[in-house]
């Protein structure tokens, strides 16, 4: 399985990333207009997200879990 790297919008929308880099850069920018978003472990989002399947979304520009 490969490792993947985790934001979270305080609405409950995660984001999925393949790098942990490509998830840092995102919140940094993305901070300025949401400041909410945070990057998070797979350990505090595992129970919300168990059972469901990312998808890419384009608004976002990534695969994203929505709520």
């Amino acid at each position: 399985m490969d490792m993947k790297f985790y934001a979270m919008y305080s609405s409950n929308i995660i984001l999925v990333f393949d790098s942990e880099e490509e998830r840092n850069t995102y919140v940094y920018h993305e901070q300025v207009v949401h400041p909410e978003i945070k990057a998070v472990d797979y350990g505090e989002i595992k129970e919300f997200i168990r059972g469901r399947v990312p998808r890419y979304d384009s608004g976002f520009g990534c695969m994203t879990i929505l709520s």
